[in-house]
Formats: C-alpha cells, sequence, structure tokens
C-alpha cells in the first residue's frame, strides 16, 4: 500500500464523498501517478503545480477534475491511526462554490470504501465573478465512530482550493473547448476511450481545408496539436498518445483559423 501523508489523507476524505447531482459523473483513473493520492493537491507556494489550474469566466461552460486513491487508514489525532469503514459528505457539502456551479461524485452515491479510486468533478455555469475559497465537509467513519471535518483549514491540512470566476470573455478563463462545443462545419468521433498509446480519430468535414486537432488537458493546457489538410467528406488521424500522462483532456478539432474557442469536442481518458 502507497505511505500517505496525513494531511494528504483528509483531503482526500473531504474530495471524494458527494451526493448525487444532476450534472453527468466524472469518470476515475485506475490509479493516480506516482505517490500522491489526489490530483491536484491543495496549493501551498512551494507547490506551483498544486491547487485548482482552471480559471472559469461568468456565463460560460465550466468544468474542472479531481481524481482521488483513497487509502485504507487515517491518522486522526489524538486518537492515532484509524482504519476507514467509509467517508460521506455532510449537509453542507462544499462550501465556498460560486453561483451557477455544482458537483457530482464517481460513485454516485457519495460514500467511499477504504482501497477505491475515485473522482469530483466541479461543473455549470457561474454568474458571479470573484476568488472563491473552497472547503469540504465530509464525516469519516471507523469503528462505530464519526469524525467530522472541513478542510482544507490551515491547521490540519495545509494549502488551499482557490476557484477564480473572471469577467465573460477574459483570455485568461478555462479554453471552451473542455466542454460540449458545437460547429456544423464538423463531427467528430474518437476511439478507443480510453486510449493508451494510440488515439484514432474520425471526423467529417464540411468542406476542405486547414484543420487543427488540439488535446487539452484538465488545466487548459494544450500538450497536443496536429495540423491537418482535411478533405471535405471524412478524415481519419491517429494520434500518438503513448507519452502522455493518464488522465482527464479534451480533444478540440476546428477550423485552423479559429483558433481554440470555436469547433467541435470531445472527452477522452487516457489510462497508462
Amino acid at each position: 500500500m502507497k505511505q500517505y501523508v496525513y494531511s494528504f489523507v483528509l483531503v482526500v476524505a473531504a474530495l471524494i464523498a458527494a451526493p448525487t447531482q444532476i450534472f453527468a459523473q466524472c469518470v476515475p483513473l485506475d490509479s493516480i501517478p506516482g505517490d500522491a493520492i489526489i490530483d491536484p493537491l491543495p496549493f501551498t507556494e512551494d507547490n506551483p503545480d498544486s491547487g485548482i489550474r482552471d480559471t472559469a469566466c461568468v456565463g460560460e461552460d465550466f468544468i474542472t477534475v479531481f481524481n482521488i486513491e483513497v487509502p485504507d487508514e487515517v491518522a486522526i489525532p489524538p486518537f492515532g491511526t484509524l482504519p476507514i469503514d467509509e467517508i460521506e459528505i455532510t449537509d453542507q457539502g462544499i462550501d465556498g462554490l460560486p453561483a451557477g456551479l455544482d458537483f457530482t461524485t464517481t460513485p454516485s452515491n457519495g460514500i467511499f470504501l477504504p482501497n477505491t479510486v475515485g473522482c469530483l468533478e466541479i461543473t455549470g455555469v457561474p454568474t458571479e465573478e470573484g476568488e472563491f475559497i473552497l472547503t469540504l465537509n465530509v464525516i469519516i467513519r471507523s469503528g462505530g465512530f464519526e469524525f467530522p471535518f472541513s478542510l482544507p483549514d490551515g491547521e490540519l491540512v495545509s494549502g488551499e482550493y482557490r476557484l477564480v470566476v473572471r469577467e465573460n470573455g477574459n483570455p485568461s478563463c478555462q479554453p471552451s473547448s473542455v466542454t460540449e462545443t458545437v460547429n456544423a462545419d464538423f463531427s467528430l468521433n474518437v476511439f478507443p476511450n480510453p486510449a493508451t498509446d494510440r488515439l484514432n480519430v474520425n471526423f467529417t468535414a464540411a468542406r476542405k481545408g486547414a484543420t487543427q486537432l488540439s488535446l487539452v488537458d484538465i488545466h487548459g493546457r494544450v500538450v497536443l496539436t496536429n495540423l491537418i489538410d482535411s478533405q471535405a467528406g471524412t478524415n481519419n488521424v491517429m494520434l500518438d498518445t503513448a507519452e502522455l500522462p493518464a488522465g482527464f483532456y479534451t480533444l478540440l478539432l476546428n477550423d485552423a483559423a479559429d483558433g481554440l474557442r470555436s469547433g467541435v469536442s470531445s472527452r477522452v481518458i487516457i489510462n497508462q
């Protein structure tokens, strides 16, 4: 079993338990690479890659995903290390979410057992600007006892989850490619999904011309691009994904002159 740091375990407890929501559920990875048990970790100054990296815009679709690998025990002072029976969110849920956003988890009942992998997805259309500090209210059950936590809290768990919402159209916002966008000039199909070392892309273009394929990670970063001289009608392209980390991605197909903010997209999962 992986060695779990106390603060990481508590954050995992907070993020993995959530009630069923109206949105589609996320699909968890088989495991989280390396020794981490959650991705992303709460932000700390000594780890610039931690925290929520996505930026939302008022009036635009938004999504960000946490992946969690649940341990079988947790250290709770002053009781020491205790086995985890289950973890469940409280009625308070997530404090600090901006208006217009909600969340869902996998499993959908919001109850997680030890030695399982799950995910939490925050999604929706925010309606207010600002910087929002998110805390997650959970109960860890062990041996008939219940231990409530609101995390991260700056003491038991270091760091913070800060979600930034900018004005509509702000260029720093998460590309709209991470949501399902529509363009009548293209249709798109990808397989296999989940993919490992290669991803087959089948698309139909309304006319001949330069077409751009872009693979975007959950932080909004373009990790792979391919410029194609597409033909009117059916086109087939194979993308090499062997060197990409496991995770959630979005494949965006658009006219090369339009940039990343238009086109059609498809959610892609890479399992290595």
